[in-house]
C-alpha cells in the first residue's frame, strides 16, 4: 500500500476561514433565523442532532460570500477544534443551500469519497490523532500535509 499526503488524494481541502478574515467574514456573513436565512450553515452540532435542526441559517450575501465551502451533500467534513476533535462526518442532501460552518474542514477526494470516509471512520484512523500531534487546533494546511494512502 503507497501512502500519500492528503494533498495529493484530495481535490478540495478547506474550511470557513478560508473565505477571508474573520473581519471579513463578520462583515459580510449575517446569520439568520430560518424565516430569513437563504442557507444552512452545517456545523458538528448538526451532526450531532443527526440533521433534525433547527439549524444556523445566513443570508444570500453571505452564502455567496463563502464560496469556498459551498456544499451540495456527500462531503466528508472533519471537526478541526473543541471536545470533538476529529469527528468525520458525511454532509447530507437536505434539498436547500449549504455552507460550512466554523470548526471544521472539508474535504473532496479524487477517487472514491466513500473509501476514504470509510477509512477516516475506521478504528485504525484517527483524525483526532492527527490534531493532537499537529496542536490543538488541525488546520487546513497541516491536514493537506498529514500521510495518508
Amino acid at each position: 500500500m503507497k501512502f500519500d499526503s492528503l494533498g495529493n488524494v484530495c481535490t478540495k481541502v478547506t474550511d470557513y476561514v478560508a473565505n477571508g478574515s474573520f473581519k471579513s467574514l463578520k462583515e459580510n456573513v449575517t446569520y439568520e433565523d430560518r424565516q430569513n436565512g437563504y442557507a444552512a450553515l452545517i456545523r458538528l452540532a448538526d451532526y450531532r442532532n443527526q440533521f433534525k435542526g433547527p439549524f444556523q441559517y445566513i443570508d444570500k450575501h453571505g452564502y455567496d460570500y463563502l464560496k469556498k465551502t459551498k456544499l451540495y451533500g456527500n462531503e466528508i467534513v472533519i471537526s478541526n477544534v473543541g471536545a470533538h476533535l476529529g469527528t468525520v462526518f458525511r454532509v447530507p442532501k437536505l434539498h436547500l443551500p449549504m455552507s460550512l460552518g466554523p470548526n471544521s474542514i472539508v474535504i473532496s477526494t479524487k477517487y472514491n469519497d466513500d473509501y476514504y470516509y470509510y477509512y477516516l471512520t475506521s478504528p485504525g484512523s484517527s483524525p483526532k490523532c492527527w490534531c493532537k500531534l499537529n496542536s490543538a487546533n488541525l488546520s487546513f494546511h497541516k491536514l493537506k500535509h498529514t500521510g495518508f494512502f
